[in-house]
């Protein structure tokens, strides 16, 4: 399997990366609470949740602004989504 991640689309940030990973082993959570997890600050990782929420990788499961990964999160973590795919599309 290649490492298709080593190329980003250009929207994606290396937080992303960990935020992701975070979120493979969650149902759901909250924004707040993966950024004090992973030390990063809430604001921050709460634009993230929007963006990669936005290209499909995570998903808002309540009106709280809870989020979980969703099938395509979990491919682009194994390899197999190539995430320049994703520019051109959008939830």
């Amino acid at each position: 399997m290649s490492d298709i991640r080593s190329e980003r689309a250009v929207w994606m940030r290396p937080a992303d990366d960990a935020i992701l990973e975070f979120m493979r082993d969650r149902r759901a959570e909250y924004p707040a609470i993966v950024a004090n997890r992973i030390g990063m600050h809430a604001p921050y990782v709460e634009d993230r949740f929007e963006r990669l929420a936005e290209f499909g990788l995570l998903e808002s499961v309540t009106d709280e602004v809870v989020y979980r990964i969703t099938a395509d999160g979990e491919c682009y973590l194994d390899g197999t989504l190539d995430p320049l795919s994703l520019q051109s599309r959008r939830s």
